[in-house]
């Protein structure tokens, strides 16, 4: 085979993975400036900035309302403090930096195999591209949604690559960097442990005296970022992390069941075929890949027994494998003298468009009728924020965006709140007293509490234990209070709202 063919072999894999990936990300930029949620978190990220850029604390004790604590590190919400001057619209300022993030992570991946194999162009745009297509398909919620991790991805991913540059002149000045970008990656986002284990894993084999010289540093840098951003976030970061963090928890058999929805079904598990057949064509400069690789599925096997965690879990595998892929593609280039490893290595790029075509009419029309929807979206949501905005005193809500856009406190988290209330560290009566009070002018909730409040209706109050129903953020105990003082109120779309039962006439 002459040279040329494998690469434009090559090219037309690249266009093959961009061509169908193209109307996902145009579709992504599309509903960049709607105020409707394209996930849970991205309210719940726009919530806690916002009290932060009010000169609020990031981190809230737990012992009354509002009950919001907050299990992320702090350097995100510092970095879009540093940015808010740039747009008054927090929500569109936060979507605008993830999407960049993800390209940045895009640009990385392209330098770092350029760097692996250089004077190769198409090995360097094929990983790319193979990163860009597993977000547009296998993750592509999470394409220009507002959630740090791809922030936190772009310092980590920063790290292999400058890792990779400086390799054969590191001295003690490059690892103060390199772990300085690790402790930032995971001060953004705690669950990004793959690359500094691959750092690590790498200079123990190679010289132990820089690997102590890593792990120095980053006990230094941690300490001091951590103190410096829990200072100025404001609060007790630690209680807030840790509280959550033990609250929250899945079982193995949920985690696995997990990881094959989200991982495995959509096909995004192949992507480890490429380092299977890289494998065989190890150089020793290419060992921090394979590390970072074995890293990424212990980080994504340990995540998925959290609760909270999805798809981007498997965010550094998806990197690491594009990577991969990108080499891969470079060792193809060079040509192999063995055509049964030939055909296997090219079958095993080729396996990079599987998460691309699984089930794209359904996902593809899905997304495109979404998306065309969200002008009318959009003003069903804002009728609803409008709502709890004319009230004069306190609102509890389900939905975090549209407690952010109605800029109401936000006094109740349902997921990090309810899960201190059912593990016993945050007794109920914390919210149900208020309810039973009739505090909260209105109450909108996502999911339709009625069939369960039929079935607890002339059950008591049993303040000894907690019970509920699963898939219920409500305790029993809290639905009987909101029963007890609450009426339910029919609106003309999809959320539910209660008020207090002495109020006058519907508005």
């Amino acid at each position: 085979m002459s040279a040329i063919r494998p690469a434009r072999a090559l090219a037309l894999l690249a266009f093959a993975l961009l061509a169908p990936t193209a109307p996902f990300l145009f579709f992504a930029v599309a509903r960049l400036a709607f105020h409707v949620p394209i996930e849970p978190n991205e309210g719940w990220n726009a919530l806690h900035t916002v009290r932060l850029v009010g000169g609020g604390p990031l981190y809230l004790p737990f012992e009354s309302l509002p009950l919001a604590p907050v299990n992320y590190p702090p350097l995100s919400f510092l970095v879009m403090k540093a940015l808010s001057p740039l747009s008054p619209d927090l929500l569109v300022l936060g979507r605008v930096v993830a999407a960049l993030a993800f390209l940045g992570v895009g640009g990385l991946i392209a330098a770092t195999v350029a760097a692996l194999a250089p004077g190769r162009r198409w090995p360097a745009l094929l990983g790319a591209l193979v990163w860009v297509s597993v977000g547009g398909h296998a993750a592509y919620r999470y394409l220009g949604m507002y959630e740090p991790q791809m922030l936190g991805h772009v310092f980590s991913t920063g790290a292999l690559y400058l890792f990779v540059r400086w390799r054969e002149r590191l001295r003690p000045g490059h690892i103060a960097v390199l772990a300085l970008l690790c402790c930032m990656g995971l001060l953004v986002k705690h669950l990004l442990v793959a690359t500094p284990l691959a750092l690590a894993l790498v200079l123990l084999r190679l010289d132990r005296r820089l690997f102590l010289h890593l792990a120095a540093w980053g006990v230094a840098w941690m300490g001091a970022l951590g103190a410096v951003g829990g200072a100025l976030a404001g609060g007790d970061m630690l209680s807030n992390i840790l509280a959550v963090e033990h609250a929250r928890g899945k079982s193995l058999a949920d985690g696995a069941a997990f990881t094959w929805e989200v991982l495995l079904a959509p096909g995004a598990g192949l992507l480890l075929l490429p380092v299977v057949a890289l494998w065989r064509e190890r150089r020793r400069e290419w060992d921090v890949v394979f590390a970072y690789v074995i890293a990424s599925l212990l980080e994504g096997g340990l995540a998925v027994v959290g609760d909270g965690v999805d798809v981007n879990a498997w965010f550094d595998f998806f990197i690491g494998a594009s990577v991969a892929a990108g080499l891969l593609g470079a060792v193809l280039l060079q040509g192999q003298p063995l055509p049964w490893r030939r055909r296997a290595a090219w079958a095993c790029l080729v396996v990079t468009l599987v998460p691309v075509g699984m089930d794209y009419r359904t996902r593809f029309g899905e997304s495109a009728a979404t998306v065309q929807a969200l002008p009318v979206t959009e003003a069903t949501f804002a009728r609803y924020a409008g709502l709890l905005r004319e009230a004069r005193g306190p609102v509890l809500y389900e939905d975090r965006l549209m407690g952010f856009l109605s800029g109401k406190p936000y006094l109740f988290d349902r997921f990090t709140g309810a899960a201190l209330v059912r593990s016993g560290a945050v007794p109920e009566r914390v919210l149900a007293d208020p309810l039973r009070a009739g505090t909260f002018d209105w109450l909108v909730f996502e999911r339709d509490i009625r069939p369960r409040l039929a079935e607890l209706r002339g059950r008591g109050y049993d303040w000894s234990r907690v019970t509920g129903a699963p898939g219920l953020a409500w305790t029993d105990n809290v639905l009987l209070s909101i029963d007890e003082a609450y009426e339910y109120v029919p609106t003309e779309g999809p959320y539910h709202v209660y008020r207090p039962r002495r109020s006058a006439a519907v508005r």
